[in-house]
């Protein structure tokens, strides 16, 4: 049998072994914020598209002088990484406004040249016709900005070709997110979110060669026979890039069996139509997967996704995970809260939390503890 893959080797540090690969061979890296960002266009320029995370940051010094600590502590951390050098390899960074808070590591970064190619998307906050148009205009904009910048051909053909490899990326961790939600499941919410960072962290084509063996042995993986059911947990949020947070829940008795975070099921949760023109099919997929909080006048779309979540996958508890500071979420949690009080029966954990998991262990296995309990 083929040896088990352990995807926790690039859903770590930015800088892992895929990346260092990458650069010997004469590739060239770029960051993005956000499930809105464009990956496929920075794919097909050439670019190592990845995912903007800050793990292993020791503290927030050098983004300090530009972001109070009453800044999210994801970007803080994120910004201190890019200004203190240790994300150097970056020859080009996507920002969108998923948040104002995003929205200013674009304004230091590009006032300080801390990366030497900076793009700003303005991300419609509708889904109307002309939103869309108005994206449409913004990403063949950026296309033209590549292929001056990196000095390469961005045609249709080249990013239907990326299309179809995103989509294939796509379509493999919704088969391997099939696995968890079965009753009892077959993969944990942890392995599924490891492999989504993971997607995120590495080429597509090189993920996507061992992602589909690994499934084949994790569909033919044994379920837990007779043993008692366990609490079934849908997590929703936003940016969380840590399986260990869920490992927390998981130790103590519970399967995560769906999510909706921004690093999780939100990557994977819609393909890209093949058959049109590709920035027109790209910036619907970006306006029309699964939906946050920063989408105005979504809130009814989200709610319709978290009850038939709870519906389709036996869902015991909610949890809400958020970043302090985050207004968007903030907001959304009351109406949630309020939602699931009015339409559903099943129990919500409201948590707050600073980036880096390991800062508030201790309290979170506690509420963990306390929240499964009340399941019983």
């Amino acid at each position: 049998m083929q040896e088990q893959i352990d995807f926790g080797r690039w859903a770590g540090p930015m800088e892992n072994e895929a990346v260092a690969r990458w650069r010997t061979d004469g590739g060239r890296v770029a960051g993005y914020f956000c499930t809105h960002a464009p990956e496929e266009l920075l794919w097909a320029a050439g670019l190592l598209p990845l995912r903007m995370r800050a793990t292993g940051s020791p503290d927030t010094t050098g983004a300090d002088p530009y972001l109070g600590s009453n800044n999210c502590s994801f970007v803080r951390h994120a910004l201190a990484r890019v200004l203190d050098g240790d994300l150097a390899f970056l020859e080009a960074l996507v920002v969108t406004n998923s948040c104002d808070h995003v929205r200013r590591i674009f304004d230091v970064c590009s006032a300080k040249a801390a990366v030497p190619h900076c793009y700003f998307l303005d991300v419609p906050h509708v889904r109307s016709d002309s939103a869309r148009a108005r994206l449409v205009a913004q990403l063949r904009d950026l296309r033209c900005k590549l292929e001056s910048d990196f000095e390469v051909t961005l045609d249709d053909a080249k990013l239907t070709s990326t299309l179809k490899l995103y989509n294939r990326t796509r379509a493999l961790l919704l088969r391997a997110s099939a696995l968890r939600g079965e009753d009892p499941p077959r993969a944990s919410g942890s392995e599924l979110l490891t492999m989504t960072v993971a997607s995120a962290s590495m080429p597509k084509d090189r993920f996507n060669e061992l992602l589909e063996p690994h499934l084949e042995q994790l569909e033919a993986r044994a379920v837990r026979a007779g043993a008692e059911r366990r609490p079934r947990l849908l997590f929703v949020g936003g940016m969380l890039d840590d399986p260990g947070y869920l490992e927390v829940f998981e130790s103590l008795g519970a399967d995560i069996v769906d999510d909706q975070l921004c690093c999780g099921a939100k990557t994977f949760s819609r393909q890209t139509d093949e058959d049109t023109d590709p920035i027109e099919a790209i910036a619907r997929r970006m306006l029309e997967h699964v939906p946050c909080p920063r989408m105005v006048d979504d809130y009814p779309a989200r709610l319709s996704n978290v009850l038939d979540a709870i519906d389709r996958h036996r869902v015991d508890g909610v949890v809400c995970q958020r970043l302090k500071f985050c207004d968007l979420w903030g907001g959304e949690i009351e109406m949630l809260r309020s939602s699931l009080m009015r339409e559903s029966q099943v129990r919500l954990l409201v948590l707050e939390r600073d980036y880096l998991t390991a800062s508030g262990i201790g309290q979170l296995r506690t509420r963990a503890q306390a929240f499964l309990e009340s399941l019983a």
